[in-house]
């Protein structure tokens, strides 16, 4: 990355709420993971449900479906995929080749931001929903588009994982030892404690992974909630996590994602985690210190972000992390910690 190219769309260091990409033209209406809930609720005699399954589930039960079902409801399936697939193809033309009149349609970017975007030479897609068949799919249809308009597109073997390892690569302070990785996400919160050795990230073990009850829709744009029962609901989790990585290493140091603009340490005030007070920070590294996690050695940072830290030796990079909703990241400054894909293993 060229650290002296000035980005608009984090003037201050970190990324501006005006980033975001799910009001892009509403894209989050078309791509984000709950059209699949929708599309599998109206079609469920079709599709032949099974009555216990959970909506959290009916991704993994459509892609089950597009991969191994012939008959009519298999189709059923592939075409929703088919339609994610299309979608996506529209989205990265507007925000890669958008013409003056598509730009103007989006009022929050300037000329600049626009521009900025043009001129990413690296896009990195990522996310759970660029797994299983719609990853089969972007291989095949979306990433030979990148190529011709001259990107080079990385559709990483750990591209559910971006954003974890990424808030990992960021914390500072420890040079060898074990650094614990969270993401609180829309639809769960995903833990891992990852294994540094010699300022590299070279593996990783998996904890726990809660379920994140909420009763509303991406594309609603209404993250309202009990206030008071989603702040103990996320604290409760992250005690229950430490308390799990502490019993299997001695942790050093804490790397947090989260889907939420993060200025400063502080948690902006819209989506669901911004029903969290201005005091996150501090409470988190309380937190920390009843578990002797050296709370010096923290970070945390916007998903989209943190993603971007995996990739800040490449050049003018972009990553994408497409799931509950969309998030775009950029990296900043360079990241305490080194990680490569081809050497990181799963423990």
């Amino acid at each position: 990355m060229d650290k002296k190219e000035k980005n608009p769309f984090m003037p201050h260091g970190y990324l501006e709420p005006f980033n975001s990409l799910n009001r892009l033209n509403n894209s989050v209406n078309a791509l984000s993971s709950d059209i699949f809930i929708e599309f599998t609720e109206e079609n469920r005699c079709d599709l032949i449900v099974p009555e216990d399954l959970s909506k959290d589930k009916y991704f993994f039960y459509l892609n089950s479906l597009a991969y191994n079902d012939a008959t009519p409801r298999g189709d059923l399936a592939r075409e929703i995929f088919n339609r994610w697939i299309l979608s996506l193809s529209n989205f990265l033309k507007l925000l890669l080749q958008a013409n003056s009149e598509e730009r103007l349609a989006h009022r929050d970017w300037e000329k600049e931001h626009w521009d900025f975007w043009k001129s990413r030479e690296t896009i990195v897609l990522g996310g759970g929903l660029t797994m299983g068949y719609l990853g089969k799919k972007i291989v095949s249809n979306i990433a030979p588009y990148l190529i011709e308009i001259n990107k080079n597109v990385i559709i990483p073997r750990w591209r559910y994982e971006l954003p974890i390892i990424g808030a990992v690569l960021n914390v500072p302070g420890v040079v060898n030892g074990w650094i614990l990785g969270i993401d609180f996400g829309h639809s769960s919160i995903k833990s891992q404690i990852f294994r540094v050795v010699n300022g590299w990230v070279v593996s990783s073990r998996d904890l726990l992974v809660s379920k994140v009850e909420r009763n509303f829709l991406m594309m609603d744009n209404n993250f309202s909630c009990d206030k008071k029962e989603f702040s103990t609901f996320f604290y409760t989790s992250l005690h229950s996590i430490c308390r799990k990585a502490i019993k299997l290493e001695k942790i050093s140091g804490l790397g947090i994602s989260i889907a939420n603009y993060i200025q400063n340490g502080f948690v902006v005030n819209r989506g669901l985690y911004g029903n969290l007070d201005g005091h996150m920070t501090n409470k988190i590294k309380n937190i920390m210190d009843l578990y002797s996690i050296n709370r010096k050695n923290f970070s945390i940072q916007h998903d989209g972000t943190a993603a971007a830290n995996c990739y800040f030796y490449s050049r003018k990079p972009a990553v994408i992390i497409f799931g509950s909703a969309i998030g775009g990241g950029f990296p900043y400054e360079e990241p305490p910690l080194k990680w490569s894909e081809f050497s990181y293993t799963k423990l």
